[in-house]
C-alpha cells in the first residue's frame, strides 16, 4: 500500500477574525462518520472553477478513494488545501488593508 506522508485533512473557516486561533476547523476526512457522507468536499461557488470541481467530490468518495490507497485522494486533498490556503491570504491581505490585522 502507499504510505501516507501526512493525515488526510481539509480545513474551513469558521469564522473571519484571524486573530483567534479557531478561525479555522481541521476535517479529519478518513473518520468514520464521513463514509456514507455525500455532502461536497466544497462547496460551489460560481465563478470559481476550483470549488466547482471539487465540489463533484464527496466526503464519503474521498474518504473511499483514501482507504483503499487510491492516488486521486491525494491529489483532491491536495488541490482542497491549497485552494484553503490562497483564500487564507487574501483574507489575510483585505484584513492587512482594512487595518484589522
Amino acid at each position: 500500500g502507499v504510505r501516507r506522508v501526512h493525515e488526510p485533512q481539509e480545513r474551513r473557516f469558521v469564522h473571519d477574525d484571524l486573530t483567534k486561533p479557531d478561525f479555522y476547523e481541521t476535517i479529519h476526512v478518513t473518520n468514520e462518520k464521513y463514509r456514507l457522507t455525500t455532502d461536497p468536499l466544497v462547496a460551489a461557488v460560481e465563478g470559481d472553477a476550483v470549488s466547482q470541481e471539487l465540489s463533484r467530490f464527496s466526503f464519503g468518495y474521498v474518504r473511499h478513494l483514501f482507504t483503499v490507497d487510491e492516488m486521486l485522494a491525494y491529489r483532491v486533498m491536495t488541490l482542497a488545501n491549497v485552494r484553503f490556503y490562497l483564500q487564507l491570504m487574501a483574507k489575510i491581505r483585505t484584513a492587512i488593508e482594512e487595518g484589522r490585522l
